[in-house]
C-alpha cells in the first residue's frame, strides 16, 4: 500500500513539474498557480481576459476641506480634515473601500437668533466630526474596455455608514458674560454678511463653553451624537507609478438630522461635504490593481488565433502580416503585400480616403473630389478634372481648354486669346515611363485643335525627370517623354516641324524631393507657346 501511494504522489509531482515547465510565463508574481494556465494563454493571445491577480489592495491618505451645510456657514480657512480609506478590487469596474474622516468644522452666522427668553445672538460653533462609511466604487474607465488603458482614472462611489458629531458653542466672554453685540453693523445687503462675520470673529475669544444641542431622538454618547449617513461621491485617480496614485475627490453626505452642527433652527436636513487631495499606495508585488488594468487590450487577437487552431503553442501575432501586431493594428484584414502607416492601417498618400492599394490616381490635390478608385471627378465628362474646371457644366461634345473652359468662336472667345492665357501646360509620367497616360489626351487634343486654327503657333516642349538614378539615364527618359509628347501630336496632324524639342534630366527640378509625391511632380512634359 505504501508503495502504491508513494507511486502515485510521484506521479502527479512529475506532472506538475512538467506542467510549471511548459508553462513558460512572462509574469507571474502576482497569480496563484492555478491561474498560470490561463496567464499563459493571455501571454500567448488564446484568451482574450488575465487572471485576477491575488492582491488588490490599495491604501490611501488625504486632507481636505469639510463644510457643514446647515443653520451657520462653515469658514473654510477654519476648517480642516484628513480621511484614510481602505480599497479591495474585485474587478476591473468594481471595489469595495472603506473610509474614515476627521473633521473639525468652524462656522459663524450673521443673522440674530434667540439663545433664550431675553438674549440673542449671532449663532457660532465649532463641531468634531468622525465620519466612517463602506462604500461601493465604479470605475467608469474601465465600462469600455476596448480602449486603451488610460492615465487618469475616473470613478463614483455610493456607500453608508455612521457618524458621530460634537459641538460647542462660543456664547459668553472671559467674564461669563453674553457677549454685548449692540454695536455690529446691520446688513442691508449680500455683500454685508461677510463684513458682519468678520466684526463677530473679532469679537469672539477663543472658548467655546457651551455644549451643542441633542434633540430627544438623537443617540449619543457623552454628548456625542451618533447619526446614520449615506454618502454619493465622484473621483478621479491620476496614475504616478504601478506603486502611488494621486486622488481627487469630492463627496456629500446625508446624516437625516437638521443637527449635525449642534443647532436645529432650520427645516432640513444638515449636509456635509468634503473635498480632499490624497495619494493612494497599492500593496502586493509592484502590480497596478484590476482598475488600472485592461482586460481585453487582446481580445481580438485571442478571438483569432481560437479560430485559426487549437494548438495551445501557437501563436498569430501578426495574421495579415504587415509587420503591426494584430492587437495594436486598426485594421488587421489588410491584404498580403500592401504598405502600411505604423496604426497597421493601408498607406493613403494623397488623402483621398482611398489607399493606395485600392487608388488609380494616387497623386489627386488635396481636397479633390474622388470615385471609389480615387480617380478626380469629372462630372461634365470633358476631360478635365473638377478640381481644375473653371466650367462644371460644358455642354456635351463640347470642346474645352485646359481648364475645362468651353472653346468658342468669336473675337471675344476666340482660341488664340484663351490659350495665350496659358503660360505653360505640364503632363506627368509614372516613374521609368514616357507614354502619354490617357489621363491628359484631352488637354493634348484641346490644345492640337488651337494649333491647326492657328497655323503660325509653335510649341516648346521640355521633357524633365526626376533625381532617381544617374544623370545620364534620366536624361534620356526625358528626351523620350518629350518625344513621346510630340509624337501624340503628329499622329493628329500636326507636323514635327512646329515643335522645338528640349531634354532637361533632372536638371530644374519643380520640387525638392522628400516623397513619393514629390517626386511624381518632377517627372513631366511642359508645353509653353513661344
Amino acid at each position: 500500500m505504501n508503495k502504491i501511494l508513494s507511486l502515485f504522489f510521484s506521479l502527479a509531482f512529475l506532472n506538475a513539474w512538467a506542467q510549471d515547465q511548459t508553462l513558460a510565463l512572462k509574469d507571474s508574481t502576482h497569480l496563484k498557480k492555478c491561474q498560470f494556465e490561463q496567464q499563459f494563454d493571455y501571454e500567448n493571445f488564446l484568451n482574450a481576459f488575465p487572471p485576477k491577480k491575488k492582491n488588490n489592495w490599495a491604501i490611501g491618505v488625504g486632507v481636505g476641506s469639510p463644510i457643514i451645510l446647515g443653520d451657520v456657514r462653515s469658514l473654510l480657512s477654519q476648517s480642516y480634515a484628513a480621511d484614510l480609506k481602505i480599497r479591495k478590487a474585485f474587478s476591473h469596474v468594481f471595489s469595495m473601500r472603506f473610509q474614515s474622516i476627521i473633521a473639525q468644522t468652524k462656522g459663524v452666522n450673521y443673522r440674530f437668533h434667540p439663545i433664550n427668553d431675553v438674549v440673542s445672538a449671532p449663532l457660532n460653533h465649532i463641531t468634531r466630526i468622525t465620519d466612517n462609511t463602506l462604500q461601493a466604487v465604479f470605475t467608469l474607465n474601465n465600462i469600455n474596455f476596448h480602449k486603451s488603458k488610460a492615465r487618469v482614472g475616473f470613478n463614483a462611489f455610493v456607500g453608508g455608514g455612521f457618524t458621530t458629531s460634537y459641538s460647542r458653542f462660543n456664547l459668553l466672554d472671559e467674564n461669563g458674560n453674553y457677549y454685548d453685540y449692540s454695536n455690529l453693523s446691520n446688513v442691508e445687503t449680500y455683500f454685508d454678511r461677510r463684513f458682519v462675520v468678520n466684526e463677530v470673529l473679532n469679537l469672539l475669544d477663543d472658548g467655546f463653553e457651551t455644549e451643542g444641542q441633542i434633540q430627544d431622538n438623537e443617540a449619543s454618547i457623552r454628548n456625542t451624537r451618533v447619526l446614520p449617513s449615506i454618502v454619493l461621491g465622484a473621483g478621479l485617480d491620476i496614475y504616478l507609478s504601478k506603486r502611488v496614485d494621486l486622488a481627487f475627490e469630492t463627496r456629500l453626505s446625508k446624516h437625516f438630522s437638521d443637527n449635525l452642527d449642534g443647532l436645529s433652527y432650520g427645516t432640513g436636513d444638515d449636509w456635509f461635504v468634503y473635498s480632499s487631495l490624497g495619494v493612494n499606495f497599492k500593496s502586493g508585488k509592484n502590480e497596478e490593481p484590476l482598475y488600472w488594468r485592461n482586460p481585453l487590450q487582446n481580445s481580438y487577437q485571442a478571438l483569432l488565433n481560437l479560430k485559426q487552431s487549437q494548438d495551445p503553442s501557437a501563436s498569430f501575432q501578426d495574421f495579415d502580416q504587415d509587420g503591426v501586431l494584430d492587437y495594436l493594428d486598426k485594421d488587421p484584414s489588410t491584404p498580403m503585400g500592401v504598405e502600411v502607416d505604423a496604426n497597421g492601417v493601408a498607406l493613403d498618400s494623397d488623402k483621398d480616403g482611398i489607399a493606395n492599394y485600392l487608388d488609380k490616381e494616387k497623386f489627386t490635390p488635396n481636397g479633390a473630389k474622388v470615385d471609389k478608385f480615387g480617380v478626380a471627378l469629372d462630372t461634365d465628362a470633358d476631360g478635365v478634372a473638377d478640381f481644375k474646371d473653371q466650367e462644371l457644366n460644358s455642354a456635351a461634345n463640347a470642346q474645352v481648354d485646359a481648364k475645362g473652359r468651353t472653346i468658342k468662336g468669336g473675337s471675344a472667345n476666340n482660341p488664340a486669346l484663351l490659350f495665350k492665357s496659358v503660360e505653360v501646360w505640364t503632363v506627368f509620367f509614372d516613374t521609368d515611363d514616357y507614354e502619354v497616360k490617357k489621363d491628359y489626351e484631352s488637354v493634348l487634343l484641346n490644345l492640337a485643335s488651337y494649333l491647326i486654327e492657328v497655323p503660325d503657333a509653335q510649341l516648346i516642349v521640355t521633357g524633365y525627370a526626376d533625381s532617381r538614378s544617374s544623370a545620364e539615364y534620366n536624361l534620356a527618359l526625358s528626351k523620350k517623354r518629350a518625344n513621346s509628347v510630340v509624337a501624340f501630336f503628329t499622329k493628329v496632324g500636326i507636323p514635327a516641324s512646329r515643335f522645338e524639342i528640349q531634354f532637361k534630366g533632372k536638371d530644374e527640378l519643380l520640387i525638392n524631393e522628400t516623397s513619393d509625391i514629390e517626386q511624381q511632380l518632377n517627372r513631366r512634359v511642359t508645353l509653353k507657346l513661344k
